[in-house]
Formats: structure tokens, sequence, C-alpha cells
């Protein structure tokens, strides 16, 4: 493997993560099992009115009902109702529910900020666990167990009470279990995989995907995630195959740009670098604020030697948050990592036209400015950046502001 080579290695996977599978669907048909008891009509009442939205009437009737039904049952359809139908959460912990009106949807609830004082409390996998207990072989109990950790996992990540990696461990224990037990569906098997994915267990979860795929076989989602799996298998033409689908069945949006940006790594993994220059451009265009097209054709653009390329990657990347510090930082660090510090130059003789007039930018390029003239060991020309850096900060910053004891610092080295 040559320099470039290792060097697109060390930042083609950035960025790349797996799809997350659509929420589970419930069916409103009854448990025919229990055709003719009490605790059948029961839920056969509260899964219509599901079916009609109307989510409180259904948490209130179960639990009216509950003696009607028997436990395992109730706890089942209870953590059903409760992982699929909630308004509102404190971290899955404690939920409330509506009667929704016409138009209105869950998400919308959800998206609000207030949690209201109608929150019920409800353990999910306490209540589950203890099902499984006296019936462990019990499958929906097992998936609906899955379905909650599934959910911490990717509602809270680290932010929960377990961190991120056990909840998945916990979550893909539980759905293999389901498997196990004959519980089957495409979203069953697509979940597991974003576990697995999630635990680097590529085979298992290019797999699990096929499987998904016999059930839904027009999933982008299942595609990109099949993808994802093949390139971290090194198996990069099937990768290519699977994510090129992915791309002719998902929407233009955050689902199409993932599978753009998934695909410019494959395309660099194969040495394809004209190709992968193509799926950034399409990237930009179909998803124009996300930084990771910029930032790649940066560094794919240095690679090339292509410095009017990278230069004009750079200012692109900048136009998105031309305010924050870091994207100067990170600008700067690609020239360097590729020993063309000099070639920047031009790139801060361009931006200091664009925003001229507005002094935190203007003192963020003088000041980056400065250091890539200090790294060039060009003393005179790193000194002119930092004073007129200081002349713009000192528009907007006191002046006990941390900046200037930077820049002070700066010089004193020259």
């Amino acid at each position: 493997m040559n320099i470039r080579q290792l060097l697109f290695t060390a930042f083609i996977l950035t960025g790349l993560t797996a799809y997350l599978p659509g929420e589970t669907s419930v069916s409103s048909e009854p448990d025919l099992s229990l055709s003719g008891s009490t605790g059948a009509e029961a839920l056969s009442e509260v899964d219509k009115l599901i079916e009609n939205r109307q989510y409180l009437s259904a948490w209130t009737l179960l639990h009216d009902r509950a003696d009607t039904i028997e436990l395992g049952d109730f706890i089942v359809k209870k953590s059903e109702l409760t992982l699929l139908y909630y308004s509102k959460t404190s971290s899955h912990q404690l939920f409330s529910f509506d009667d929704l009106d016409e138009g209105e949807t869950l998400l919308e609830l959800r998206q609000r900020g207030d949690s209201g004082p109608d929150l019920k409390l409800y353990d999910p996998a306490g209540a589950l666990n203890m099902v499984l207990k006296e019936t462990p072989g019990r499958a929906d109990a097992w998936m609906w167990l899955g379905e909650y950790y599934y959910q911490v996992l990717t509602i809270y990540g680290d932010r929960w009470e377990k961190p991120a990696a056990e909840t998945s461990k916990l979550a893909l224990e539980a759905f293999r279990k389901a498997v196990s037990l004959g519980e089957e569906s495409g979203e069953l098997y697509g979940k597991t995989a974003y576990c697995e994915l999630m635990a680097g267990e590529w085979d298992a979860a290019a797999g699990d995907l096929k499987k998904a795929l016999e059930y839904d076989g027009d999933n982008g989602e299942y595609y990109y995630n099949l993808g994802l799996a093949f390139l971290n298998l090194q198996q990069l033409e099937e990768a290519l195959e699977y994510t090129e689908k992915a791309l002719n069945l998902l929407d233009e949006g955050p689902e199409m740009a993932n599978a753009l940006f998934l695909a410019s790594s494959i395309h660099l993994y194969m040495g394809n670098e004209g190709d992968a220059e193509n799926v950034l451009i399409r990237g930009l265009e179909v998803s124009p604020e996300d930084y990771r097209f910029p930032d790649r054709m940066i560094r794919l653009a240095l690679s090339r030697e292509d410095y009017d390329g990278a230069r004009a990657a750079a200012s692109r990347l900048l136009d998105l948050y031309p305010d924050n510090p870091e994207n100067f930082r990170t600008i700067v660090q690609y020239f360097y990592d590729f020993g063309q510090l000099e070639e920047l130059i031009p790139f801060f003789n361009i931006v200091t036209d664009i925003y001229s007039g507005k002094p935190e930018i203007m003192g963020n390029i003088y000041f980056h400015k400065g250091l890539t003239e200090f790294y060039l060991e060009n003393s005179e020309a790193s000194r002119e950046a930092f004073i007129k850096a200081e002349e713009e900060y000192s528009k907007i910053f006191p002046e006990d502001h941390q900046v200037f004891q930077i820049i002070a610092g700066m010089r004193e080295r020259l």
C-alpha cells in the first residue's frame, strides 16, 4: 500500500453510521389463541383503540380489565403499548399517552418540549424479565425486551443509566432469543442487524440484513446497512452493489446523503478517485449543509495534488461555519498533513475578500494565516498576520480575552 492509500485509509470510514430500522408496526388482529375468553375480548378492545389512535383510552382500558387478562399477556400488551405509542417519556422509565385528534401525530407530541404531569411509571425490562422468568420460551416477550433496549440504545446512547455497549448487547441477546423461539419479521432482523453492526459483527449483520430483505426487498436502509457491513468485511464489490441499490431506493435527504458518503468511501478503498469525487459532488447537491462532503473533498483533492480543488472545498467547508475557529484548524491541519501548507496561503487571501467587515471571522482568518506562516518559518508574514488578527479581535473582544494572550505568546516565538 502506497502513501496515498494509507492517507485514504485514515479517513475513509469517518462519518459512516448505520441506519436505524423503522418503528415496529403492530397488528390490530386479536390473539386468536385466547379467543372466547374475557381476556381475549379485553385485548381485542385494546387493539381496536390502538388502531383508532386512542392510546390513552387503550392504556386505561387495559388496566381496568387487568383482572380478566393473564399476567404474561397483560405485560406483553402493556410493553407494546408503552414502547410504540407513548406521547412523552422520561428516560424510558416514565411514559404518557394521549388520544390523538384527527391530523395529530405522535411525532408532533414527542417533539414538544414539555413532558406534562401525566407521566406514568413503568419499567418494561423489569416487567418482561418477570414474565420470562416464569415462561422463558415466550418469544414475544423476548422481542419486546429487545425492543426496549433497542429504543434506549438509539435514543439515549451513553446518556442512559447503562453504557450504550451494554444496552446494545442486551438488545441483541433478546432479539436473538426471540428469533430462536420462532419470532420473525423484517424489522426484527433489521434491528438485530443494527445491534450487530454496532458490535462490529459484520458477518452476522450481513446475514440478518439479507433475511430482512426477504420481507421487505425495497428497503433502502437495509441495503445501505449491507453496504456498510460489506465495506467493513473488505468485500468492496458487494459493498458497492448494495450501496448503489440503496441510492436507487432512498429519497433525497439525510438518508441519501449517508448513502452517497458511504459510496464515496467504497470508491476510495477501490482506488476509484474520479468516481469518489463525482459522488461527493452529488452529495454537496443533495445535502449542501453536510460538512462531510467538503471535508472529504479537501483531502481527496490534496491527495491528487489538485490544490485549486482543495482550496475550493476548503472555502465550501468554511462557508458552513465561518465563525467557528475549529473549522480553520481543520483546514490548516489537512494541508499540513499533506505537506502543502504553502498552498494554503492563497486560500486566506480569497476568504479575506469574502468576509471583509466581519471582525470575528477576519480575526480567525488572520490568526490562522499567522499560524500557517509560522509553520512555514515566514516570520515577518506571520507577525503581520497576528497584528491584523489583534486589530480585528479588538473590535469585539475585551482586552483580557484569552485570544490576545495566545497571540502574544506566538509573537514571542517569532
